[in-house]
């Protein structure tokens, strides 16, 4: 009996240890999108589908703001239109509330000019309405929503430089309020995420004349930012989000030149280590996770154009079971 049951042990572990080793053999190239997207936005709705929202399609030194708006279905493999913002708008954030609504939040208009306009998307009617506008217009914002579905737009490019102020939004109020507690300094192109502890987290960036490795996270009962364990490598972050084994992960970027370094972050420990690197150097890229655990960055800029080029890496899911050794299994979970 004994025998059977260390047999069976071996082969559960065996095989979680393979499921876990393939979580992390790297990132791997998934299908493009329809055309190229740089300066975009991110999204997944209930139903799992990624939308690539806005951004530019143009070379470099242009400012051609594209309004389209692609889909992709994994099951399928196939990207697809849906309905276009009614403002074309790139350098935008965007979030997904509880109902699993998507929002289109700020960003430059083809005038260049910066917007406090926002759009919210019902993917169950294809539709694209107006709702409050920002008490500041503002670009290249962190935007994440929280816990209770508010989504935070923080910091980002004003038309007077570069923002420190951060303002939430109440779905069920259609109302936006600026916090009291500011930014301890301004910050643009950071990366945005909700922890697994509930507390909100923004990533690098540029503050108008450097580009940062500092990490700020808020707490809503306490309406304060404080500062946390560093990244390694200053820079805008072109994509952030929390995995599902509750990291929050820090995607490529651009500190004078571009990187495919990818950072991750533990709650519990307040430390970052290096995980597999993007196959693609790439800054301003759209990203998502889907129910079947992986994250997916799509689209942004590669050198100096954009690209519609799609990469995924496979995490394990919260409560997946590490195979520390013969002596035991170790169960890792959100906090």
């Amino acid at each position: 009996m004994k025998k059977k049951m260390v047999f069976r042990f071996l082969i559960i572990s065996s095989a979680i240890l393979f499921m876990v080793s393939s979580a992390w053999a790297g990132w791997v190239s998934a299908p493009s999108m329809q055309e190229f997207h740089g300066n975009l936005a991110g999204a997944i709705d209930k139903d799992g589908l990624i939308y690539a929202i806005g951004g530019r399609n143009d070379a470099y030194n242009t400012l051609i703001i594209d309004g389209k708006v692609e889909r992709f279905d994994e099951h399928t493999g196939l990207w697809s239109y849906t309905t276009p913002l009614n403002t074309p708008r790139a350098y935008l954030g965007a979030a997904t509330d509880l109902q699993r609504k998507i929002y289109a939040v700020g960003g430059y208009i083809s005038s260049g000019t910066v917007v406090n306009t926002v759009e919210r998307f019902d993917p169950s009617t294809d539709t694209w309405t107006s709702v409050a506008n920002m008490n500041i217009a503002r670009a290249a914002a962190g935007v994440v929503t929280d816990q209770l579905g508010r989504i935070y737009a923080i910091g980002g490019s004003g038309s007077g430089g570069v923002l420190s102020s951060v303002e939430r939004y109440d779905p069920s109020l259609d109302q936006w309020d600026i916090l009291t507690a500011n930014l301890p300094g301004p910050r643009q192109n950071g990366g945005a995420a909700l922890g697994a502890d509930g507390a909100i987290y923004v990533i690098g960036g540029h503050d108008g004349s450097s580009w940062l490795n500092s990490v700020l996270k808020y707490s809503s009962a306490l309406d304060t930012w404080t500062e946390v364990a560093p990244i390694s490598l200053a820079r805008n972050v072109a994509a952030s989000v929390t995995g599902p084994d509750g990291y929050i992960y820090a995607i490529s970027g651009y500190n004078g030149s571009y990187t495919n370094i990818v950072e991750r972050y533990d709650c519990i420990t307040n430390s970052w280590s290096n995980v597999s690197p993007l196959l693609n150097a790439r800054n301003n890229s759209g990203v998502a996770v889907t129910p079947s655990g992986y994250i997916y960055v799509f689209g942004g800029d590669i050198g100096y154009y954009r690209t519609d080029t799609v990469e995924k890496l496979y995490v394990p899911e919260p409560a997946t079971l590490l195979l520390l050794g013969l002596g035991g299994l170790v169960l890792r979970r959100k906090v």
